[in-house]
């Protein structure tokens, strides 16, 4: 029966996250120039591709966790931006963007969230499990089940690419 629970609470979290992503993506897409003048306030360069990589990266990564389809590269995806916004938003003002604590949990737990589905993958109840052979599977590389499976690979590679992200589009000394 754990087993079953587990996959349950595994669905539970790729839908909050995935149905998140996308809302978050909706309200950035009506409202891009406001996003666009986010980015441009911030320091970025290009700020009109920033807010539009942005978008696109929260839609995708949201439909992606939200049906547990190619689970790595969500998390792929969702660690890239996770970095950048840790940078950008949380650290430049010592993770207070939401109040003392609130944007400091609220971050924390999607970081755990991360962790937890590169450790246990999408799970059963996923379009991964039924589509074992897609190689972008976060479940492993042959068993669809397989705990501390290929998720790692995909956090470590959107860490690394929200790393060069920042130091290539990044300029907070250039912000107003």
């Amino acid at each position: 029966m754990l087993e079953i629970e587990l996959f349950a609470g595994l669905l539970i979290i790729r839908l909050f996250l995935g149905l998140t992503l996308i809302g978050f993506s909706i309200f950035h897409i009506v409202n891009m120039e406001e996003f666009v003048r986010n980015f441009q306030e911030s320091g970025w360069k290009s700020p009109r591709g920033q807010a539009t990589l942005f978008a696109v990266g929260e839609l995708t990564a949201g439909m992606l966790l939200a049906l547990g389809l190619m689970t790595g590269v969500a998390l792929w995806i969702l660690t890239m931006l996770a970095v950048t916004v840790l940078a950008d938003a949380h650290l430049r003002n010592r993770f207070m963007i939401a109040g003392p604590v609130a944007g400091c949990a609220a971050f924390l737990g999607l970081g755990a969230a991360i962790c937890g589905l590169a450790v246990f993958g999408a799970g059963l109840l996923s379009l991964d499990f039924y589509l074992v052979l897609l190689p972008f599977s976060s479940l492993g590389i042959a068993n669809p089940v397989q705990p501390f499976g290929g998720g790692w690979v995909f956090v470590g590679g959107g860490l690394a690419a929200g790393v060069v992200h920042l130091l290539l589009f990044w300029r907070p000394s250039a912000a107003s």
